[in-house]
């Protein structure tokens, strides 16, 4: 999930006073942390957050360098790019596509904030949605991929806050009579066009055909919110139950409770296409659109979740870390030690039917490459599919000759 669809939304937090995991916290781990990297922005290093990061590794997110202006970057490879435009300030990136668009929000020469989309040049998204629907506050929360990408997010028009929806090509369209409610907050889209997000506190999908679904709470829980979707129409977010908030997802129309490592609360931010999950516990979102007071944590706990198992992500240290977003390449960015950081994650096969195809994949990848000779290669995999069978049929020990 991406820091813009949190940014309207106030945060709830749980305070704690422990300092681990709490005793008979579940040890789940299937994924492992092959690498944690804090970003070097060079002259943008400060208190800095990874908010979004995309297939290609490019990732964008902001840096408070303690004068009073929050400073927006993109990181590729090594090499940072401040977002912006002359006499701009406070530029909050939110989520990047597969082109690299950021979008985000910020204030104009003048002060007054709006939202923006940045390729390389910065487009003031609020004065093209403002001149056409007569919206005073544009916050953009996520942007798809395509020809046209499409912008989702909300806008405060007199009657409340409202949906939109917008491109190029369509201009904005106000979603407030598909959805209906007083304050609708979406979160995501997909390629296919399917919003998810929050309306009036419970979780919703409108789908890229207009059918709305209200998505089922968890047992005894009273509020929902949808903060992410994937290109199979799998959905993430958060949900109350009698006393807790838990991350959940939902598929095919289910709701799956994903755990919380032991702690009071969880969020799940963000989902990949291969149904990777990362999140953060000891963390609550708001699903209301009124201000709060919050509560600081001591500590959250930033993680991934695979097949039922939750990786906690912190390296042994405490304090605040999140996870809040994850590529179709196992690289998370968030939070560590109050810098930007990317993780690289190792998926674990669970059986030996997923360790052959995944070896099978990286030998292919070699190939490919031309790292391994084509004929030394092509032996490799049909070998591993041998030895797979016998495995599979209990013959341990002419599995073990055919590995010599």
């Amino acid at each position: 999930m991406k820091l813009s669809r949190l940014a309207g939304i106030t945060a709830v937090f749980v305070a704690c006073t422990e300092t681990a995991n709490p005793v008979g916290a579940p040890d789940l781990s299937m994924a492992v942390v092959v690498d944690v990297v804090a970003l070097d922005l060079g002259a943008l290093n400060g208190r800095s957050r990874a908010v979004g990061i995309n297939d290609a590794g490019q990732i964008t997110g902001w840096s408070d360098l303690g004068n009073g202006d929050i400073h927006g970057f993109l990181y590729d490879e090594g090499v940072v790019t401040e977002i912006g435009a002359a006499g701009w300030t406070n530029v909050v990136p939110g989520d990047i596509n597969e082109m690299g668009w950021v979008i985000g929000g910020a204030r104009r020469p003048d002060g007054s904030y709006t939202g923006f989309i940045w390729d390389g040049t910065l487009f003031d998204l609020g004065a093209a949605i403002g001149t056409e629907v007569r919206a005073y506050r544009v916050v953009p929360r996520d942007i798809n991929d395509g020809p046209s990408p499409v912008v989702i997010g909300s806008m405060e028009v007199t009657g409340g806050t409202h949906t939109f929806r917008w491109s190029a090509e369509t201009g904005t369209e106000d979603l407030a009579g598909q959805i209906g409610g007083s304050c609708t907050i979406p979160f995501a889209l997909n390629d296919a066009g399917d919003i998810v997000g929050s309306r009036d506190g419970s979780a919703f999908l409108l789908a890229a055909n207009g059918a709305l679904s209200m998505l089922p709470n968890l047992p005894g829980g009273a509020w929902a919110v949808a903060v992410d979707i994937n290109e199979a129409g799998v959905i993430v977010g958060q949900a109350s139950t009698e006393t807790e908030v838990h991350a959940v997802k939902w598929e095919s129309g289910a709701i799956v409770d994903l755990g919380t490592l032991g702690f009071p609360s969880s969020a799940a931010y963000a989902i990949n296409d291969g149904g990777q999950i990362a999140g953060t516990a000891n963390y609550a979102l708001s699903a209301r659109c009124e201000p709060v007071d919050a509560i600081p944590p001591e500590f959250t706990v930033p993680f991934v979740w695979e097949d039922g198992n939750l990786t906690d992500l912190r390296e042994s240290r405490s304090g605040l870390a999140y996870a809040l977003d994850i590529n179709d390449a196992h690289s998370v960015v968030g939070i560590l030690w109050d810098v930007a950081v990317r993780w690289t994650i190792a998926i674990e096969p669970t059986t030996p039917e997923e360790g052959t195809e995944q070896i099978v994949d990286d030998v292919v990848a070699l190939i490919d490459t031309d790292v391994v000779g084509s004929g030394t290669g092509n032996a490799l995999p049909a070998k591993l599919d041998a030895i797979t069978r016998q495995l599979n049929q209990g013959n341990e020990t002419t599995a073990a000759r055919l590995l010599q």
